[in-house]
C-alpha cells in the first residue's frame, strides 16, 4: 500500500491518471480497515457489542462505527469481487467476464 500510494503521489504531480495503484489501494485500505475495527471489537470481548449511550461503551462507539462504516465502503464501492474484475480488466487488460445469454420467451 506505501509503494502504491507513493505511485499515486508521482502521477498526480505530473497529472496523469494513477490508474491501477489507486484502485489497488481502494481495495486493501477499506479490507484493511474493516478488518481491524473487527479486530478491536472481538478483542473488547462482551464490550465490543455495546453500542450508543451504554455507560460501558469503549471510544463513545468509535470502534463499531468504523467498522459499520467501512463496510459501507466497501459495499458502495462495488463489492471486492466486482473491483477486483475492474483491476482486471481496466488496469490489466484481462478480458472481460463472459455475459450470460438470457432466455428469452
Amino acid at each position: 500500500m506505501k509503494y502504491n500510494s507513493m505511485r499515486i503521489l508521482t502521477s498526480r504531480s505530473k497529472g496523469e491518471e494513477p490508474g491501477l495503484p489507486r484502485w489497488i489501494v481502494k481495495l486493501q485500505g477499506c479490507e484493511l480497515n474493516h478488518q481491524l475495527a473487527g479486530l478491536v471489537i472481538d478483542a473488547l470481548g462482551e464490550l465490543g457489542t455495546l453500542y450508543y449511550n451504554s455507560p460501558l461503551l469503549r471510544d463513545r462507539g468509535m470502534w463499531q462505527q468504523r467498522y459499520m462504516m467501512d463496510l459501507g465502503l466497501i459495499i458502495g464501492g462495488g463489492t471486492a469481487q466486482i473491483q477486483k474484475n475492474i483491476i482486471g480488466e481496466r488496469a490489466l487488460g484481462l478480458p472481460k467476464e463472459p455475459k450470460y445469454a438470457q432466455a428469452t420467451s
